[in-house]
Parts: structure tokens; sequence; C-alpha cells
């Protein structure tokens, strides 16, 4: 498992997963990141839906979206299995919710 995480608060912009440095703990990271396989976003209130964004960002800041904007209802999840790995030398991983009552699970393996 690359990252596994609970927000039971508002995020905007918050980076999920750090483009790689040099250092050891990065270098390992990186190596999983290229081989992410599935990210799965599962909303845990038992009665508001949440709007969920998850985008790519390199340093110039262009960004390209994985989940452009995806309302997930009460107590669903969803799971993202194509076109989710990414190369983290160059790119960080950027999550936004929006939500009354935020409690979303993000797992990506």
């Amino acid at each position: 498992m690359i990252f596994k995480d609970r927000f039971t608060s508002a995020k905007t912009n918050f980076i999920v997963i750090n483009k790689s440095t040099s250092d050891s703990k990065s270098s390992n990271r990186r190596n999983l990141t290229r081989s992410i396989r599935k990210i799965l976003l599962n909303n845990g209130s038992t009665t508001n839906s949440i709007n969920v964004r998850m985008w790519i960002q390199n340093a110039a800041g262009t960004q390209l979206n994985i989940v452009p904007s995806l309302d997930i209802p009460a107590k669903c999840g969803v799971v993202f299995k194509d076109g989710v790995a990414y190369d983290n030398l160059i790119y960080d991983l950027y999550i936004t919710t929006v939500s009354s009552d935020h409690n979303l699970t993000v797992i990506i393996k």
C-alpha cells in the first residue's frame, strides 16, 4: 500500500503524494508510485455525499485531472483501476474534498 488516510475535515489542494527527491524514503516511494494499480475512495458518511477532485500537477503548475469532479453518495465508494499510474518524479498528486460531513477514506495501492 502506498497511501492510506481518512479525511474528517475539508481538504483543499492537499498533496497526497509529493514529487520524489533524492532521499532514500522518496526513492522507495518513487518505485511504488510508478506502479499504482488502483485508487479507492470511500465515503463513510451515513447521510451526505462528498465531492472529490483528484489531479496531478507539475512544478510549472500544469494540472492533469484523474478525477475532475465526482460526487460519492453516502456509504458508497469508487475504485479507479485504469490510467492511475503517473511519473512522480514530475508530478505531485493532489486532492480536494467538498462536503458538509467529511468522512472520506483514500487508499492508493
